[in-house]
C-alpha cells in the first residue's frame, strides 16, 4: 500500500471544486448592457422585476428598463414580436402560429449545457403553464422553475417568470445553446417559442 498525506488529499479536492465552478457556460456571460450601459453580469440580481433581459447570441445579455425599448430591440434585432396582442394564451391549448410548422424549435433543459430531462416547443407554439408539460389523461411532467438551459433551432425562444407569460422576460435567440444565467435561473413558469419569418 502507497500512504498518501493527507494535505495532498485537500489539494486534489480543490483542484476537483475549481474546475466544477469553470465547467464550461456555468457563468459564462461575458457582456451585459442595461439601456445602452456596460454593467457587471451580478447588477441582474439587484434588478429583479425591474429589468427584461435578451441574449442575442451566446455569452452577451442586452437588458432595457423600459419595456417598449425592449419589444423594439428584440423585434428588430431577434425577430420576436412581444406585443400582447400577438401572445394570447388559452387555458389547455397550445397556439399555432401557421398551417404548418417549419421544422425550427427550441430544447429546454433542466440542466446547464443541454443536459438533463428535456422538452420542445415548435415553432409558433408555446406552454403556458411549465408545470403541466406533454399532458396525456391525468400525467403531466412538471417542468415549472427548473429551466437551466436552452437551444434555439433557427428561431428565438421566449421565457417568463410566471405562467400565462407574466412578470420577468428571459429572450434566447436563434442557433444557440444558451445556459441561463443566475439571475433566472431555475425561474421560467412559461415559454413559448416564435414563429418562423
Amino acid at each position: 500500500w502507497l500512504e498518501v498525506p493527507s494535505h495532498q488529499y485537500v489539494t486534489a479536492g480543490a483542484a476537483v471544486i475549481a474546475g466544477m465552478a469553470a465547467a464550461p457556460g456555468m457563468a459564462a456571460t461575458k457582456s451585459l448592457t442595461v439601456d445602452g450601459i456596460k454593467r457587471p453580469v451580478s447588477d441582474l440580481a439587484a434588478m429583479k422585476g425591474k429589468v427584461m433581459v435578451a441574449s442575442p447570441k451566446k455569452d452577451v445579455l442586452v437588458a432595457f428598463t423600459d419595456k417598449g425599448a425592449f419589444r423594439a430591440y428584440v423585434k428588430k434585432n431577434m425577430h420576436v414580436n412581444l406585443s400582447a396582442a400577438k401572445l394570447k394564451p388559452v387555458a389547455g391549448k397550445k397556439a399555432k402560429a401557421k398551417a404548418s410548422w417549419s421544422g425550427d424549435y427550441a430544447t429546454f433543459y433542466q440542466h446547464y449545457n443541454g443536459y438533463g430531462a428535456a422538452f420542445n416547443i415548435n415553432s409558433g407554439y408555446q406552454e403556458a403553464d411549465l408545470g403541466r408539460v406533454g399532458c396525456f389523461l391525468w400525467f403531466c411532467s412538471n417542468y415549472n422553475n427548473m429551466i437551466s438551459s436552452v437551444r434555439t433551432h433557427g428561431t428565438s425562444a421566449v421565457l417568463y417568470d410566471y405562467e400565462g407569460f407574466y412578470g420577468d422576460v428571459y429572450v434566447v435567440g436563434p442557433n444557440q445553446l444558451n445556459n441561463i444565467p443566475a439571475w433566472f435561473n431555475d425561474r421560467a413558469s412559461s415559454a413559448y417559442d416564435a414563429w418562423s419569418w
